[in-house]
């Protein structure tokens, strides 16, 4: 169907009707970067157990999304959701779709 559609709008010239699949862009829009940073912690040791615990490593979150959220950078829209039960507007790194999948 999609296949159909596409070629459709080749004959008509016009742009394509679905979004590219790519490649991605070449800049850190999941904020791999952050969560790079909070899987550098939690190779720390730690006090009790081989590495910190998790709480520990967390904090980092905690603290990138409240610097990033203070800092002029911070200042653009993002709608977000946390388990249907919160609801906010950011453009934090921590808070965007792929952050989960990469930093658990």
């Amino acid at each position: 169907m999609a296949i159909r559609i596409e070629k459709t709008m080749k004959n008509l010239n016009l742009p394509p009707a679905c979004a590219s699949m790519g490649p991605f862009p070449l800049q850190d829009d999941w904020g791999m970067k952050e969560a790079i940073g909070v899987l550098d912690k939690s190779l720390d040791p730690g006090k009790y157990e081989e590495t910190v615990q998790a709480e520990t490593f967390q904090k980092i979150r905690s603290a990138i999304t409240n610097i990033h959220q203070a800092s002029a950078g911070g200042m653009g829209d993002v709608v977000g959701a946390f388990e249907r039960k919160r609801v906010w507007i950011s453009s934090v790194p921590t808070h965007s779709f792929g952050f989960p999948l990469v930093s658990w």
